[in-house]
């Protein structure tokens, strides 16, 4: 049984990382400059991180490196802390999803980090997927399919939340 379940984790970090892979190559211009809104790159630089970062994203999703996924959302979360702790939170995160376009939160940070612990406790080896049963492999992609839905939904919540938060702030 704890295979299927580490098998949904496994699916659903690593379309999560196919998405943010998509999401960052589409506008390249775009991430680029979110890594320079993080200011924690020397100027200049910005291209070869976000190369480097589309690089490690697509190792993560391609060769189910699901290890390398939780390090990267955890150092994602610890740079939008940094940022939030600095009071910069209008910063787009680079995230896929909306959620963090309008401004970074401590929700994304909380997302970040319960997708890292997910991602941490898959174990190395787990048997490949196709040597489950019918019906296992079934439950493994439905359950990929929620988690997927989960993300969507959470990072619709978040954004709505941020939005309203701004409107109140103006009123």
């Amino acid at each position: 049984m704890m295979d299927v379940v580490h098998q949904m984790i496994r699916g659903g970090v690593r379309v999560l990382f196919l998405l943010a892979v998509i999401h960052k190559a589409q506008d390249f211009a775009r991430f680029k400059r979110t890594i320079a809104g993080y200011g924690v790159v020397p100027a200049g630089l910005e291209p070869t991180i976000a190369v480097l970062v589309i690089v490690a994203e697509t190792i993560v999703t391609l060769f189910d490196q699901i290890a390398l996924g939780g390090v990267l959302l955890v150092l994602y979360a610890a740079l939008i802390a940094r940022n939030l702790l600095r009071g910069h939170d209008a910063v787009d995160c680079g995230c896929v999803g909306v959620a963090g376009r309008d401004g970074l939160s401590w929700w994304l940070v909380g997302r970040n980090l319960v997708c890292a612990v997910g991602a941490l406790v898959v174990p190395w080896e787990l048997p490949p997927l196709r040597t489950l049963p019918w019906m296992e492999m079934l439950t493994v992609v439905g359950g990929v399919a929620v988690l997927a839905a989960m993300y969507v939904a959470t990072d619709q919540l978040m954004a709505n939340a941020m939005r309203i938060r701004r409107l109140r702030e103006a009123t």
